[in-house]
């Protein structure tokens, strides 16, 4: 009857801590993983500019785009499946993005500057003042 009881409070302990532990992502030395929309991304920062830095996710079939300042704030996320790319509703302030299949106006005077390009796109922001704009541009 003593074992019964350990064996169920045992079990009833490692169903509760089970969603805990499969949530929390680790990295070999047992550090708590940074991944998509987090400040200090485990990941490489891929930017071609010293203001910003650029991370690049592959998860699922989806690749992931962020850009952060060099704060760690997180300003754009953008996914892109094929030829499908949207903008995340992330970052402050939460960024006007214009993509392939939704252009946004940028104004001449915007001074752009290339944060980062692989083989399919390029991520460039352009700075009018206090207007910011986020393009992603397909590489031909």
């Amino acid at each position: 009857m003593q074992n019964r009881a350990i064996v169920m409070a045992t079990t009833a302990l490692l169903l509760t801590t089970a969603p805990a532990v499969s949530n929390a992502q680790q990295d070999w030395n047992g550090n708590e993983a940074q991944g998509l929309g987090h400040p200090h991304p485990s990941t490489a920062n891929v930017s071609l500019s010293d203001n910003w830095k650029a991370y690049r996710f592959d998860r699922d079939g989806i690749r992931y785009y962020q850009v952060n300042d060099r704060n760690d704030n997180v300003h754009v996320v953008v996914g892109k499946v094929d030829e499908i790319m949207w903008a995340l509703p992330a970052g402050k302030p939460s960024a006007r993005t214009s993509l392939p299949s939704w252009r946004l106006k940028i104004s001449e005077e915007a001074v752009p500057t290339l944060v980062y390009s692989d083989e399919e796109i390029s991520l460039i922001h352009y700075q009018d003042g206090s207007n910011t704009v986020w393009s992603v541009e397909e590489v031909p």
